[in-house]
């Protein structure tokens, strides 16, 4: 089963006012259930609110309403833009999550990339695109064809529901075991794998590849922040 389900929290401050302003006298309210009082507590302590939460057999994905609708955006307008989202995968053991992938996250993972230890990453990023933006893939890694052939090249291609097509490049923040993140390769990563999207757009031949998404997958908030602040240097 790869249906998915999204849940939105509303906007605390907003909340609040809207239950000021429509406020009852406290003999005519009713108590809150216990679940009410378990999802806001619960929201709260998470920082939830305003946020919107993206349920799936393999993952939950947590986005801000802010970046959910510039994501949005991104896929009908010319935009450059950079959005964070949190992903949780159900489940320890890569082996049992991989049956509980959509059709074209297992497709990423099972067919032939280029090289590399990156086919959990981007079989993962397939299945984020595909809950968060209804992404189809069109193109495994190998099945992009470029002239010239050398080059940086595009991990897959996806289509959305306008039916624009678009790149996807997949990569990882961090090394294991190695030192933490920090501004300077953080700048580094991201200059190199801007400058490939760049390249890889001009050079691919058999699909219109307009824009690109740079998906990169990072150990935590601290390097989302580091990231963030590379971006905008």
């Amino acid at each position: 089963d790869d249906r998915s389900m999204a849940i939105r929290l509303g906007d605390r401050s907003s909340t609040a006012e809207k239950q000021d302003a429509t406020r009852e006298p406290a003999s005519a309210r009713e108590p809150a259930s216990a679940r009410e009082l378990a999802v806001t507590s619960a929201a709260a302590s998470l920082d939830a609110f305003g946020c919107t939460f993206i349920l799936a057999p393999a993952m939950s994905v947590r986005i801000s309403a802010e970046d959910a609708l510039l994501l949005s955006a991104f896929a009908v307008a010319d935009l450059s833009i950079l959005v964070e989202s949190e992903c949780q995968v159900r489940g320890g053991d890569w082996q049992a999550v991989v049956p509980k992938l959509g059709p074209d996250a297992r497709r990423v993972h099972a067919e032939e990339n280029a090289g590399g230890a990156s086919v959990i990453s981007e079989a993962l990023s397939m299945e984020v695109l595909c809950r968060l933006l209804g992404a189809r893939l069109v193109c495994t890694e190998l099945e992009l064809r470029y002239f010239p052939a050398a080059g940086p090249i595009t991990d897959y291609a996806i289509a959305l529901r306008g039916g624009d097509v678009l790149g996807v490049s997949v990569t990882r923040a961090f090394s294991f075991g190695e030192a933490a993140l920090s501004v300077p390769h953080a700048a580094a990563l991201l200059s190199k794998k801007l400058a490939g999207i760049l390249h890889s757009s001009r050079t691919c031949f058999n699909q219109n590849l307009s824009k690109q998404i740079l998906h990169v997958w990072c150990d935590g908030a601290a390097d989302v922040a580091l990231l963030r602040l590379s971006f905008c240097l």
